[in-house]
């Protein structure tokens, strides 16, 4: 006598998103926005009153060149680690390792500016959503995706 097959893993298991997943991506989305907003009523606010304060400085244009590449630079970052955070609600692959990416990026950049307290704490997220990433239950639900 032969054993019996074991019985395969009900359909709906691989296919129930795990909330790591969604943990991850509502974290990205909020930390993402937050500061890509706050970059840009930064850069808003720099261009309504540049003229009076640039005008203390002696080198304006290499000041004004690095404040728009850091600028440029955080939005769009945020814009792909949004995208990317909604790809991965959608069980693509390339979200996964877009974020895996993106997170070590956030985490440099927060200590590096981590005089100020919202870096920190987007540094704080974004370790949050590495960890969160690698958990096996993520990597087990998108490695059931064909995608």
């Amino acid at each position: 006598m032969t054993a019996p097959a074991p019985a395969a893993a009900p359909a709906h298991v691989a296919s129930t998103r795990p909330g790591a997943v969604t943990a991850a991506a509502v974290t990205t989305i909020v930390a993402a926005t937050i500061s890509g907003g706050l970059t840009l009523v930064t850069a808003v606010f720099a261009a309504v009153i540049g003229r009076a304060v640039l005008q203390f400085f002696d080198d304006t244009g290499s000041l004004v060149a690095w404040f728009l590449g850091v600028a440029v630079t955080v939005l769009a970052l945020s814009s792909v680690a949004v995208v990317a955070s909604v790809g991965l609600l959608r069980r693509r692959r390339w979200a996964w390792w877009a974020l895996l990416a993106l997170t070590p990026v956030t985490v440099v950049a927060g200590a590096v500016a981590g005089r100020f307290l919202l870096p920190l704490g987007v540094a704080a997220a974004a370790t949050a959503v590495f960890v969160l990433l690698l958990l096996p239950s993520t990597r087990g639900w998108l490695a059931a995706s064909s995608a």
